[in-house]
């Protein structure tokens, strides 16, 4: 396996930049998400990886070895690489059997045939998919068509996975289950691995790393955690996740005063005198009951409720302000009293 180095890598067309001097550093046996919005970059940066394109700026690493260089005039082609691909399509051959397709990049490079039947057997295991080996494609369901893609990518042993989107075909249910058994798949066989994708989800539960793409730059980068609970910018905490957005002035004594009325206290390195946004988890607002009490209180018009079986998320007015919070309580209406700690509370200085 092996780790994979960005440098300042860039990718204009003409006068657009797709990608905007990117900076990351990927571990060996790693597995890091690429996540933004469609048309953010992370697919450009995926190609650019796997040797589809060629960077117009920077250098790209993997191993140790440098595989692209704009500077230098130097570009190593894909199947050069060793690197596994696996796409949205999955890409599979319909006048193959499964043993076929997952043998193919085998027969391709030339292995002798009963390594060929061998290898083929052993990832029909490794993906569960064991009595399936003669089967057509058309014959398996999409989450079946995926663990052939997989498999087939993996039988060569690449020394890094590159993941473009491969549940954005099954279902929410299946999606679920696959989540959980790429994830495992990964662990045991510790290729180094990068996922793009546009769903939170998928980078949250899945990744050891996060890198989060806008405009073609890198917002930030850290774990599932700290990109959720400690985001580097509005962009981060939108995206990741959901929150409340207020807009208001902070003081030199940590508080912040917004429009309609709203006050409350904040923890936060922002310098004081200074007009920002601050954010608020709707999991992080609970409702408030007679003599409770929470550093920073409010009320509230509630104004619609979505029903989510074991809790609601509620939809109220907090002055000139719509908001959202959540709660086990089903049944709430009207005027609420609803409380926040000031440590929920992530501010940002406002962007002139």
């Amino acid at each position: 396996m092996a780790d994979l180095r960005l440098a300042g890598v860039s990718r204009r067309y003409g006068a657009f930049r797709a990608l905007d001097d990117l900076n990351l550093d990927v571990a060996d046996g790693e597995f890091l998400s690429l996540l933004g919005p469609s048309g953010c970059g992370k697919s450009t940066t995926l190609g650019l990886i796997a040797g589809l394109d060629h960077p117009t700026g920077g250098r790209i690493e993997i191993g140790g070895r440098v595989v692209a260089d704009a500077a230098a005039g130097r570009f190593v082609p894909a199947e050069r690489r060793n690197l596994g691909l696996v796409l949205q399509s999955y890409a599979l051959w319909p006048h193959m059997t499964v043993a076929q397709n997952i043998a193919l990049p085998l027969v391709i490079r030339k292995i002798p045939k009963e390594e060929q039947r061998r290898k083929a057997e052993e990832y029909l295991d490794l993906v569960e998919m064991s009595a399936y080996g003669n089967r057509y494609p058309h014959e398996l369901s999409g989450g079946q068509q995926q663990r052939v893609a997989l498999a087939r990518t993996l039988v060569y042993e690449p020394v890094v996975l590159l993941l473009d989107e491969p549940l954005s075909n099954v279902d929410a249910k299946l999606r679920e289950r696959a989540r959980t058994w790429i994830k495992e798949l990964q662990r045991r066989l510790k290729v180094t691995t990068i996922f793009v994708t546009h769903d939170q989800s998928e980078a949250l539960t899945m990744s050891d790393r996060v890198a989060v793409i806008s405009g073609g730059r890198l917002m930030q980068v850290g774990t599932p955690l700290e990109v959720y609970r400690s985001p580097a910018t509005a962009f981060v905490a939108d995206f990741v996740g959901s929150a409340n957005f207020v807009n208001g002035h902070l003081n030199g004594n940590g508080e912040v005063s917004g429009s309609g009325g709203i006050r409350f206290a904040v923890d936060t390195h922002v310098p004081g005198n200074t007009d920002v946004v601050v954010a608020v988890r709707p999991e992080d607002i609970r409702p408030l009951g007679s003599g409770e009490s929470a550093d920073n209180e409010a009320e509230v018009e509630i104004v619609e409720r979505d029903f989510l079986g074991a809790r609601c998320v509620y939809h109220a007015r907090l002055g000139d302000n719509r908001i959202r919070f959540e709660s086990g309580i089903l049944s709430l209406e009207g005027r609420q009293r609803i409380g926040f700690a000031r440590k929920s509370a992530i501010v940002f200085a406002e962007e002139k």
